[in-house]
């Protein structure tokens, strides 16, 4: 299990409003209780990392397919930064369970891929198997 620390928040990159409120609920449901950020751009994401103490994201779940900068391009400007990158999980979600999708998640340094079609308990059960809260 990957330990996620308490005192950063959970961060959900998404351009669609509804999935981002979707995520919100599945780690409301989650036994994780960082609060909560919502971006709808990755630019916006990493805009906001800027000057931020490198705990400010313990975890952040990212769409792969936003308009802009891709999940992945996201992904890798965020491994890049040597502050923020090596500090937090990253979880990417594409809209369908893709083996492309996922190898290429992991080349650019994800923790985890959920597909959107997995669905809310699917989503639930698998961040509660694959993280826990760090208290110390």
């Amino acid at each position: 299990m990957t330990a996620v620390d308490i005192a950063g928040s959970i961060v959900i990159v998404d351009d669609d409003a509804t999935e981002r409120l979707i995520l919100s609920r599945v780690f409301a449901m989650s036994h994780l209780r960082n609060p909560i950020t919502e971006f709808a751009s990755g630019r916006s994401f990493l805009e906001s990392l800027e000057g931020a103490e490198p705990s400010a994201v313990a975890l952040v779940m990212m769409d792969i397919n936003m308009p802009g900068l891709s999940g992945f391009e996201t992904l890798a400007l965020l491994r890049a930064d040597s502050t923020h990158g090596d500090q937090l999980v990253a979880v990417m979600v594409p809209t369908l369970e893709s083996r492309a999708d996922i190898e290429r998640a992991n080349e650019f340094g994800a923790d985890l891929c959920i597909a959107k079609q997995s669905g809310i308990a699917k989503y639930v059960e698998t961040i509660n198997q694959n993280f826990e809260p760090n208290t110390g």
